[in-house]
């Protein structure tokens, strides 16, 4: 029978493994992958906890909430993802910072297609925003209405 000292020396070792890549990869999906694996080895551990001491149902409780809190950080960080991946194209954390740039508190990174036209014209010339940002009349005329 597996004991408690063996899911507790598994979770270590897996939150090892996270928090290392965590620190050292650059990509952003890498790093969404590390995140959930250490949040993976807490809910070993809740798990292993609530069955070896507790013998109730709060930390598989726990775990689920946990389950659920990483679903939908995983679901923002890919949406962050694409789309920075959209303007910027890369997903190198080291080269993603354009909020740093602005200062002033002028949208920088457009929800929307059609609020491209909110970036300052400085910040379309430069060289890691290559690719010109268009916007057509008729989705301007849209946010008009």
């Amino acid at each position: 029978m597996i004991g408690l000292p063996d899911l507790l020396f598994l979770s270590a070792l897996l939150f090892c493994i996270g928090l290392y890549g965590l620190l050292t990869r650059r990509g952003i999906i890498p790093i969404l992958m590390c995140v959930e694996l250490m949040l993976n080895a807490v809910n070993i551990n809740l798990v292993a906890f609530d069955r070896f001491y507790a013998h109730n149902a709060e930390g598989q409780l726990m775990a689920l909430f946990s389950i659920a809190v990483a679903a939908s950080e995983i679901a923002v960080g890919l949406a962050l993802a694409f789309r920075l991946y959209q303007i910027r194209f890369t997903t190198n954390v080291d080269e993603l910072d354009t909020l740093k740039r602005l200062g002033r508190g002028v949208l920088c990174l457009p929800l929307l297609p059609t609020h491209a036209y909110l970036i300052p014209c400085s910040l379309r010339s430069r060289s890691s925003l290559s690719r010109p940002l268009r916007v057509e009349r008729e989705s301007r005329r849209r946010l008009r209405l």
